[in-house]
C-alpha cells in the first residue's frame, strides 16, 4: 500500500493513462507523448490488447502480437508524416509511437465474439483521431484528413493482402481434390 507522499507505481501510471485515453481525456495524450517511458508503457498496453484480441487464435497468437506492434509503429510514422502537412513543430516520432500504442487498447475487445473486433477497431479509430488532434495540435478537420489519408490506403492494402491469402488458401484446398 502506498503512503500518502509516495508516487504511484509504474503499473498504476499505465493503468491511469489507459483509462484517460479510453475516456478521450486530451491532456493524457500529451502527457504520454512527453514521457520518455511512454513507448515502453505503450508497448505493454499494445501487447496485452493484441494478446487479448487474439486469445482464441491459438498458435497464431505468437504472430499476432508482433504484427499488431508493427502495425502501430507504421501508423505512428504515417500519422507523424501526414500531420506535418497541416502544422509545424510536430513532436518527434517516439511521442507519436507512444500515443499510437496506447490507442490500441480497445483492440482487446476482440476477445468478445462477433462484435468485439469491429467495435474495438472503431473505438481505436476515434482514439487515433483525438491523438492526432492533441499531439499534432491540429484542428478536428485536419485530424480527420490525416486519418483518411493514412487509413484508407492502409485498409485497401490490408483487404488486398487478406484477399490474396484467402485465395491462396482456397486454391490450396481445391488443389487437393
Amino acid at each position: 500500500m502506498e503512503s500518502a507522499g509516495s508516487s504511484p507505481s509504474t503499473g498504476q501510471v499505465v493503468w491511469n493513462r489507459v483509462q484517460g485515453v479510453l475516456r478521450l481525456d486530451p491532456p493524457v495524450f500529451a502527457e504520454i507523448g512527453a514521457d520518455p517511458s511512454g513507448v515502453t508503457q505503450g508497448l505493454i498496453v499494445a501487447a496485452i490488447a493484441a494478446a487479448a484480441a487474439n486469445l482464441w487464435s491459438g498458435s497464431l497468437l505468437v504472430l499476432a502480437v508482433p504484427l499488431y506492434l508493427l502495425m502501430a509503429a507504421g501508423l505512428a510514422g504515417l500519422f507523424s508524416l501526414v500531420a506535418r502537412m497541416f502544422a509545424q513543430g510536430m513532436p518527434r516520432y517516439p511521442a507519436w509511437l507512444a500515443v499510437t500504442l496506447f490507442t490500441t487498447a480497445p483492440l482487446a475487445l476482440g476477445i468478445i465474439p462477433v462484435l468485439g473486433a469491429p467495435v474495438g477497431s472503431l473505438y481505436m479509430t476515434v482514439l487515433q483521431f483525438v491523438a492526432i488532434r492533441e499531439l499534432g495540435r491540429v484542428t478536428a478537420g485536419e485530424a480527420i484528413m490525416v486519418l483518411l489519408i493514412v487509413l484508407i490506403p492502409a485498409t485497401v492494402l490490408l483487404v488486398m493482402l487478406a484477399t490474396a491469402f484467402g485465395l491462396a488458401g482456397l486454391l490450396a484446398v481445391l488443389s487437393e481434390f
